[in-house]
């Protein structure tokens, strides 16, 4: 017999906190709730405003958090608000009705999507590299 999925059990919220190449990382994996969010906005407010600032989300649970904790639209707001703290954004594990949803609302510009963690890490060194390129003037 197959468990109903609310008995599902989810792992609370780790966080990382790295500094790679010039840029901080925070990487939170596990069940993010609305409280979580509030945590990763007062880290992001120690780290110094000059240096960029990337956040990799897990979104394994999401399905089950947007429907018994504070919905679609407080999981986006919560997104919105570590964005206007000039932080980029990765979400990771989603599921393709998360997917479309950001798209319908026009966020794919601003958030960055990836199917796993690796691939995450894969997009960020990308931009990390672009940011150097930039910086230096020498393009590849």
């Amino acid at each position: 017999m197959l468990q109903p999925f609310f008995n599902a059990i989810f792992l609370p919220m780790n966080l990382t906190i790295t500094h790679q190449q010039g840029a901080n990382l925070l990487l939170a994996e596990g069940t993010i709730l609305e409280a979580d969010f509030q945590l990763l906005a007062d880290e992001i407010e120690k780290l110094p405003f000059t240096e960029d600032k990337y956040v990799l989300v897990d979104c394994a649970s999401i399905r089950h958090l947007i429907k018994n904790n504070y919905g679609f639209s407080g999981y986006i707001n919560n997104l919105l608000h570590l964005h206007a703290k000039k932080t980029s954004i990765i979400l990771f594990g989603n599921n393709p009705q998360v997917l479309r949803l950001t798209k319908l609302l026009r966020l794919d510009h601003i958030l960055y999507f990836a199917p796993t963690l690796d691939e995450a890490y894969t997009l960020l060194n990308k931009a990390l590299i672009g940011r150097a390129a930039e910086a230096t003037g020498e393009y590849a």
